[in-house]
């Protein structure tokens, strides 16, 4: 049941990449972080990473103007097809390389293309590992669960109202909820 939501996950960022929708990008990013949060998922998690990314390369209008943007767009689409074909077959080893290869791919363009200090990869696991936290996970976890660097994310966190605000956060018997359903 989990691949096959993971799946479903996958195929609606990659039609939202495909027509460059920003918005369902978002969306599609925000879902998977807060399902990663629930079930303490590191594919989610990639997933959410990779929405968030994809959703800034498309608005970048520098990027998506460049001659370039067409291999690189087919090759990301190529890849988000393998990872779908992957958990159909159950492979979800294949999965992760598949997302390996998009944030390789990712980062390769932002070397190439970014004008920012900090790269996109590090803003999305920063961003990626806050927003978890906001969700309740405890620090550790969100760093953990993003691979972001625990330093930055307090940083990050200190600089936000974050703190100050009431957010979404997942009790006990949500996260295990779907572990159950798992086992049924």
């Amino acid at each position: 049941m989990a691949l096959r939501d993971l799946e479903q996950k996958v195929k609606h960022l990659r039609t939202a990449f495909q027509i460059e929708d920003t918005i369902a990008l978002k969306e599609s990013s925000e879902a998977c972080l807060q399902r990663a949060a629930m079930v303490n998922d590191r594919g989610y998690a990639n997933l959410a990473l990779i929405g968030y990314s994809l959703n800034k390369l498309v608005s970048k209008r520098h990027i998506v103007i460049d001659h370039q943007w067409t291999a690189i767009k087919a090759k990301i689409l190529r890849e988000l097809d393998l990872a779908a074909y992957s958990l159909a077959r159950g492979k979800p080893k294949e999965f992760g390389k598949s997302l390996d290869t998009i944030i390789e791919v990712v980062s390769e363009v932002d070397h190439e293309f970014g004008r920012y200090a900090i790269s996109m990869e590090e803003k999305a696991r920063l961003k990626m590992a806050s927003a978890a936290y906001g969700l309740g996970l405890s620090l550790s976890q969100a760093v953990d669960l993003t691979g972001a660097e625990k330093e930055d994310v307090q940083n990050y966190i200190g600089w936000t109202r974050m703190h100050d605000e009431e957010g979404i956060t997942f009790g006990i018997a949500a996260r295990l909820k779907p572990l159950r359903e798992m086992f049924e």
